[in-house]
């Protein structure tokens, strides 16, 4: 086998030397064996740069040779050298600084937003807190208005039938008397007729001239009556002898409805009953607007009691002198019954239009 030939050695240039490495910014080569070189001051770095590697302008490196060599001028300012490696780290730790400065505001002005927020949110809830409430008040009042008005309704329905049921037994009853007193005029005249059967004429002509004058007594009390359904009589008022006595009066009768606190009635007119005399106090008629407004007057004459001012006066309704025939009948009645029971004490109620009866009253004992 045979051996390869041997390479030409001549073609290897023996003599050439190796090319060292070149410094950089952040490294250079050989500069512990150099005396022209820069430390730098960061502790854990302490990194030798060759003067011209450092690219200090010339003043900086002489200032820096000057306390190299301990030379006795002073230099104008000490200077601390920082290598580029260090630079670098702190221009990083500065970004970092920057962007950490640009977070927190960030968060600040995240937190504000947040605080606002829920003000804004708190506000919110006592907007919904006040919403709630105003319509819980507004379902209350209509539920309210739906009850009283649905009652309101139930009442007059239920008036309405009772009226309607009033109303028949009325009819009815007014029919029943009706027809009683057809039976009673039937009755009578049959009875009239039989009277006057058989009688001379002179006897027939009294009978007739009886019942006319009957009838006639009848329609004068009657119209009597309707003359005096408005009026009321006050007795018991002091008369003063002055000529301006009608508005004394008028003055007092104002005074009167005022104090009962009823609604203001139609006064027609205000007068003195009967002949003046120097010891008498004449009573005073007080005719009103209707009979409705003369009733609602007498129903409220118990807001009087106990008032000074009218101590000792009475009022009583307009009578015809066949009403207070009866009203005296009721008034001896009660009278006797008074004397036999020591315990109580009857009184009369009542009035001319709708009658009257006796009602008892427990007597208040005097210690």
């Amino acid at each position: 086998m045979e051996e390869d030939p041997p390479s030409d050695i001549s073609s290897i240039d023996i003599s050439a030397k190796e090319t060292p490495p070149t410094c950089t910014v952040t490294n250079c080569f050989s500069a512990d064996n150099e005396e022209e070189v820069l430390k730098c001051s960061v502790t854990k770095c302490s990194r030798l740069v060759h003067f011209k590697c450092s690219k200090l302008p010339a003043y900086q490196v002489q200032i820096h040779l000057n306390n190299q060599n301990k030379r006795k001028t002073k230099p104008r300012t000490k200077l601390t050298f920082i290598c580029f490696n260090c630079v670098d780290v702190s221009k990083e730790i500065e970004s970092l600084c920057e962007d950490h400065e640009g977070l927190k505001r960030k968060i600040d002005a995240h937190e504000q937003m947040i605080e606002d927020y829920k003000e804004a949110a708190t506000e919110l809830a006592v907007k919904v807190k006040n919403l709630k409430t105003a319509n819980k008040n507004l379902k209350e009042k209509h539920v309210e208005t739906r009850t009283v008005a649905y009652l309101d309704k139930k009442i007059q329905d239920q008036m309405n039938a009772l009226g309607e049921t009033i109303k028949t037994t009325i009819l009815n009853e007014i029919q029943s008397s009706l027809a009683k007193v057809e039976d009673h005029v039937t009755e009578a005249k049959t009875s009239y007729a039989n009277a006057t059967k058989g009688a001379s004429p002179v006897m027939a002509s009294g009978l007739k001239t009886i019942v006319k004058e009957a009838r006639y007594e009848e329609l004068k009390e009657k119209r009597d009556h309707d003359s005096r359904t408005k009026n009321v009589i006050i007795h018991g008022v002091a008369e003063s002898a002055d000529d301006d006595i009608k508005k004394e009066d008028k003055d007092f009768v104002d005074n009167l409805i005022k104090t009962m606190k009823i609604p203001t009635p139609k006064v027609k007119l205000v007068s003195r009953i009967g002949t003046q005399a120097a010891d008498k106090k004449r009573p005073i008629k007080v005719v009103l607007g209707s009979d409705k407004e003369k009733m609602t007057f007498l129903r409220n004459l118990s807001i009087l009691k106990g008032k000074n001012e009218f101590k000792g006066i009475s009022i009583t309704e307009d009578l015809t002198l066949t009403e207070r025939s009866v009203l005296k009948e009721w008034a001896n009645k009660a009278k006797d019954l008074n004397l036999d029971d020591p315990d109580f004490v009857w009184r009369v109620r009542g009035d001319s239009k709708n009658g009257y009866r006796l009602k008892k009253f427990t007597k208040i004992q005097k210690h």
